[in-house]
């Protein structure tokens, strides 16, 4: 080997040892966080999906439904609620929340499919999250137990979905360790939480995220 090949060597192993040393293993709170969302509220809305295929079409105060548009003469519909609420489609447009206010009395996180403009909703994932809190607090039963789930954002590009769950009120049944809320990172597609985030680590962890006025310090 040459003065010029040894020479091109190490620069190769040095740059490759600083790679292993800046560490391989992906840090959750630098993975880019998408935190968009529209807001429904008075006026009617359409909301493309990113990859431009389906269109969420919202009827105004007048008329608070969503339909799916996903092409001529091919829309379903979703949901009717009580404005305000929040809109978020998945990076990958493989999913979308809801945020439902209940007309502004609580918050209710709700999850649909997309995949193929025929959109199915789940209460998997905001079940777990509940289950969780509740389980976090002492109450084996989390109907013992009044949560707030609020859609927080996605990670991965869509393959992960934050999801704040809030204590709203407590039942004399459910004797309180302190927790007041979390934020759980699942999968979608899966229904499972993978990551589980408890107050100020959910705030540490994931700094980006539109915190306030959702819980406060």
């Amino acid at each position: 080997m040459n003065r010029k090949a040894r020479a091109a060597a190490r620069t190769a192993l040095v740059a490759l040892a600083a790679a292993v040393l800046s560490g391989c293993t992906p840090d959750p709170s630098t993975d880019p966080i998408e935190t968009g969302s529209v807001l429904l509220e008075i006026s009617p809305a359409s909301i493309l999906s990113p990859d431009g295929t389906m269109t969420l079409l919202y009827g105004g105060e007048t008329d608070p439904g969503v339909l799916l548009s996903g092409g001529f003469l091919q829309r379903t519909p979703i949901a009717t609620f009580d404005p305000p609420a929040r809109v978020s489609w998945a990076p990958d447009s493989r999913h979308f929340f809801i945020n439902d206010s209940g007309g502004g009395e609580w918050s209710n996180f709700r999850l649909w499919s997309a995949r193929g403009g025929s959109p199915v909703e789940s209460e998997t994932l905001r079940q777990a999250a509940i289950d969780t809190l509740a389980r976090l607090n002492g109450c084996g039963d989390a109907r013992t137990i009044n949560v707030l789930t609020h859609g927080m954002g996605w990670a991965e590009g869509g393959k992960r979905v934050l999801v704040l769950a809030e204590v709203r009120r407590s039942s004399r049944d459910c004797v309180r360790s302190g927790v007041d809320y979390i934020l759980v990172v699942a999968d979608p597609d899966a229904g499972t939480i993978v990551e589980t985030h408890v107050e100020g680590e959910a705030r540490e962890a994931y700094p980006t995220l539109e915190w306030t006025p959702v819980t406060e310090p």
